[in-house]
This record gives structure tokens, sequence and C-alpha cells, in this order.
């Protein structure tokens, strides 16, 4: 469950947000690592071979966000279109607005609708 809210309904627009599970995240997260892991290196560690950790302490906590968000936007983004029960006619807009490891992530986004 993603807890999708309604924002706003127009006349052939809607804005909604959802928040995704910490572990769903993480979920995401591991996937990107293991994506990127093999094109890192630091010094004294061979490429693919550097823990997360140290290289989440060296480039930022949001270093694999992006990869993240974008492996598991699509079924999460299905999930919260299920559960307002829209049919959708276009890409959704929008995107992450808030991100924290224990709170999930939040997601905005803005489609036109049928009529």
């Amino acid at each position: 469950m993603n807890n999708a809210t309604l924002i706003s309904k127009e006349k052939t627009e809607v804005k909604f947000s959802f928040e995704v599970s910490p572990e769903t995240l993480e979920t995401g997260l591991a996937f990107a690592y293991n994506k990127n892991k093999n094109q890192i290196s630091l010094p004294g560690f061979r490429k693919g071979k550097v823990p997360r950790k140290l290289i989440e302490a060296q480039y930022g906590e949001n270093f694999f966000y992006e990869d993240a968000i974008n492996h598991i936007f699509p079924d999460e983004y299905m999930a919260a279109i299920k559960e307002l029960g829209l049919d959708v006619v276009s890409a959704p807009t929008g995107r992450s607005n808030r991100q924290t490891r224990t709170d999930g992530r939040c997601c905005e986004n803005q489609l036109r609708r049928q009529r």
C-alpha cells in the first residue's frame, strides 16, 4: 500500500501524491547499487567491490536515488492509480519531491484523464 492522496481533480487533469514505503525504497536503492557498482572505484577497492555505505559516505546518501526511483516508480505509480480509481490517458508530468529513508518517498504527479 502506498497511501495515494488525491490533491485536485479538474476537468481533464488530476493531481495526486503517493508515498513509497521505506522497504520499497530500499529495494530500489539495492537495485541501483548493483546496477552501478561496477562503474565506481575508490582508492583501496577494485571496481565493483566498493561497499554501498562507503559510496554513499563519499558521494552522498542520495547518490543512488535517481536510479532507485526510476526502478520503483512504474509499479508504485500504477498501484496509486488503481488505489485512486483513475483512468489515465497521458504520462505523468511531476516526479518525486521529498526523500527520506525513514519516511520513504513521496511523489506528486499531475496527469490528464479521460473525460
